[in-house]
């Protein structure tokens, strides 16, 4: 289950950037690039040595 919530987590950032863009804007978007932005991941919290750690991807 945390791992479904971590990638969903990922991709609600893209899929809003998505949802901005314009029907015309759409065919020019490179999808590569945009999964490229860093800017749009989510903050990764500190570990703690009592929780286990996710699986980077």
């Amino acid at each position: 289950m945390h791992n479904a919530i971590a990638e969903m987590d990922r991709m609600t950032p893209y899929l809003a950037e998505l949802c901005k863009s314009t029907a015309a804007m759409l065919p020019l978007l490179d999808l590569q690039q945009l999964l490229r932005r860093e800017d749009l991941l989510p903050v990764v919290p500190e570990d703690d040595e009592d929780e286990e750690k996710p699986l980077q991807a």
